[in-house]
């Protein structure tokens, strides 16, 4: 019987010597690397979510109600939710999430 498990880091320290390592070397964001549109810290996860309502704007001309934006877009309805599962599943694939959405480990 084999079984594999799948680990993805959720929080990252970093030594006061390691903060001048870019991004590109270290794999990880911090505040000052990446701004964000509508939060204030950066986060893998608030990255996340505002590129997921870039996207819900884009293909779908709405965003989700939980996803800061401007407030002349559309929120989502329940019509656009096959829209929204596509676009969660894209960000959130492996090999498209790097290419759709460049959200390192903060």
């Amino acid at each position: 019987m084999e079984t594999s498990v799948a680990l993805n880091p959720n929080s990252v320290r970093t030594f006061g010597s390691l903060v001048t390592i870019s991004s590109d070397v270290s794999g990880c964001y911090r505040n000052k690397d990446k701004a964000l549109r509508f939060n204030t810290y950066y986060t893998q996860s608030n990255c996340f979510e505002e590129c997921f309502g870039e996207q819900a704007i884009l293909e779908c001309g709405c965003t989700p109600y939980y996803v800061p934006s401007n407030s002349t877009i559309r929120i989502c309805d329940l019509s656009d939710q096959n829209c929204l599962t596509v676009i969660w599943e894209n960000i959130m694939g492996e090999v498209t999430s790097e290419r759709l959405c460049p959200c390192l480990p903060g």
